[in-house]
């Protein structure tokens, strides 16, 4: 789920960003479930490491407690932060409905098929089986985004999933683009 919530952002030109930060590098900070929070999607024992610049590595399990059926979807809300001390002043972007996952999760060739690929023992059938599917070494490329303008700040990633009107998952991942100055040969 956190995969489908890191390609709602499109990637666009490098060559927008200001002078000498031609570059952004992304600082992951974490993804958890939510605090006191007990739902029937859950992600556990999750770790991203950072690789590389801008490279992820997800490594944990994908947990569903019960059948999801084909009307499923996810509410995601964005905030972006001046920074991670400056929580305050954080701006909410307009939140972001993902419908029909189910079938989405089917889907060959899309931005998140890499990753339902790399789901152990998982087969992407409508409803969602019950299970704990283990992912490990999934890398994410973070490159594309840290090529966008408007992207140098703390990013808060809040994610919801529904069947109807009753919450079964509910994730919050953070992380940071910040400025990296490049460092330029002297000839």
């Amino acid at each position: 789920m956190v995969i489908l919530i890191l390609f709602l952002l499109t990637p666009t030109n490098a060559e927008l960003l200001p002078e000498p930060f031609e570059k952004l590098e992304f600082l992951y900070e974490g993804t958890q479930n939510c605090e006191d929070f007990d739902g029937d999607v859950n992600m556990e024992n999750l770790s991203l490491d950072q690789i590389g610049k801008n490279l992820v590595a997800l490594n944990g399990d994908l947990v569903f407690k019960k059948e999801l059926p084909d009307d499923y979807f996810m509410k995601v809300t964005i905030r972006r932060c001046p920074s991670k001390a400056e929580r305050g002043l954080c701006e909410n972007m307009p939140p972001k409905i993902v419908n029909d996952i189910c079938h989405k999760l089917q889907e060959k060739g899309k931005d998140w098929s890499p990753f339902v690929e790399k789901l152990e023992d998982f087969v992407p059938t409508c409803p969602i089986t019950p299970g704990t599917y283990h992912f490990e070494e999934y890398v994410v490329d973070m490159d594309s985004l840290a090529s966008m303008p408007g992207m140098e700040a703390y990013w808060i990633i809040h994610s919801e999933g529904y069947i109807g009107e009753n919450m079964v998952m509910c994730v919050n991942t953070e992380g940071e683009f910040r400025a990296v100055k490049e460092n330029k040969k002297k000839q």
